[in-house]
């Protein structure tokens, strides 16, 4: 088994706010995607909702959608000032989908192929605004 180091070429950020005009059961686009490889280090998610917020995350390949897992966001989730943001790496949910690969320096990474995207999807309409953000590099 052959080992090799890819280095990446630059950081990025992508957020996406989606607010009661998103409809529910639709899929949401949070990353769209490249003509590159990426590596995802962290989805952060921030619910200003005064409920909680059910999402599922998909994986989109050429319009085909996987759905990789379902998550809970608490109400006020980042934005309240007593409930975290939801991180979705550490979400027990997520976890052995997204850290299966580790870096250089041993942090946990999702590897994105090109062409791919990552949406979401919530069962019910928001009453507020999630924030969604992604973060990594690309290849």
């Amino acid at each position: 088994m052959g080992t090799s180091l890819k280095h990446t070429t630059e950081c990025f950020h992508q957020s996406r706010n989606i607010t009661s005009a998103n409809p529910a059961n639709t899929t949401l686009e949070i990353l769209s995607s490249s003509a590159n490889d990426r590596r995802i280090y962290g989805i952060s998610v921030f619910n200003d909702n005064n409920s909680t917020q059910q999402l599922r995350v998909i994986l989109v390949n050429g319009g085909a959608e996987h759905i990789a897992f379902t998550i809970s966001a608490a109400p006020g989730a980042g934005t309240n000032g007593t409930a975290n943001a939801k991180d979705l790496f550490g979400d027990s949910n997520a976890t052995p989908l997204m850290q299966k690969q580790t870096d250089a320096n041993g942090m946990p990474y999702f590897n994105l192929p090109t062409g791919w995207s990552i949406g979401v999807r919530y069962y019910v309409a928001l009453s507020g605004t999630t924030t969604i953000h992604v973060f990594g590099e690309t290849y």
